[in-house]
């Protein structure tokens, strides 16, 4: 079996004298879509932020494509091919959404593309997510989904090797959450993409995933194919309450 392309070995955060991740081992592997779910509190978010750098690990380890990353800033680890969107998305509202694209290119990974090249890989992952119409209006004019399908255009022209979503589908309807897994499931077959999705709609994450990892009280309390996650005895009591057909 391959290295993992991210690979968390005893991940460990507090917060004074709360421990928010406890102890936490994780692989992910190239090419693979994998969901983190659990309830709110859980530790999710604060597990994004320690493998994007925006949080420093009290113990434990980060690896991207076997480099150790834990203690880079955010702007190294964002180099080395690691690019996450957010539950609140903040884009540039005074800049169109071409411009938008551009500001996620020029700060790319090794592999992204330079110069002139940067413009027109911008128009093309706007095509890409459904946009290519809207490619000069102003992101203030855009609507949730809209700007959600923005958010993930501006991830990807950095050409990472790995993307994190952190619920790209809050605040969807169940239509526009159709049409968003149509688009991730697109990306990951065309791209190759290596992707690990926080969420909490259950079917988006039954569907896309190839495993499922579940938080609890910062702890893993399982990680496997997503029907047997789905009918594990402890998931269906730290979180789904009932099990999933």
């Amino acid at each position: 079996m391959s290295e993992p392309i991210l690979a968390l070995r005893g991940v460990t955060v507090r917060f004074g004298g709360v421990t928010a991740v406890s102890g936490v081992d994780l692989e992910v592997r190239a090419g693979e879509t994998v969901g983190l779910i659990g309830p709110n509190g859980a530790g999710k978010t604060t597990l994004f932020n320690v493998i994007t750098g925006t949080v420093r690990p009290q113990a434990g380890s980060v690896r991207l494509r076997g480099e150790r990353i834990d203690g880079l800033r955010p702007s190294q680890i964002a180099r080395r091919g690691l690019r996450r969107t957010y539950q609140i998305v903040r884009p540039f509202p005074q800049l169109s959404l071409v411009d938008n694209v551009l500001i996620g290119g020029m700060f790319g990974g090794e592999k992204g593309p330079r110069g002139g090249d940067l413009r027109g890989r911008a128009l093309d992952l706007l095509a890409t997510v459904g946009l290519a119409d809207k490619a000069a209006m102003l992101a203030r004019d855009l609507n949730l989904a809209e700007k959600k399908k923005l958010d993930l255009a501006r991830a990807l022209a950095a050409n990472p090797a790995v993307l994190l979503l952190d619920e790209v589908l809050a605040g969807l309807n169940p239509t526009e959450i159709d049409r968003s897994l149509d688009l991730l499931e697109r990306i990951q077959r065309d791209q190759g993409k290596t992707i690990m999705m926080v969420e909490h709609v259950m079917r988006a994450i039954m569907r896309i995933s190839r495993r499922v990892v579940v938080l609890h009280h910062g702890e893993k309390i399982a990680d496997g194919q997503p029907e047997a996650v789905a009918r594990d005895p402890r998931v269906i009591e730290a979180y789904l309450g009932e099990p999933i057909a």
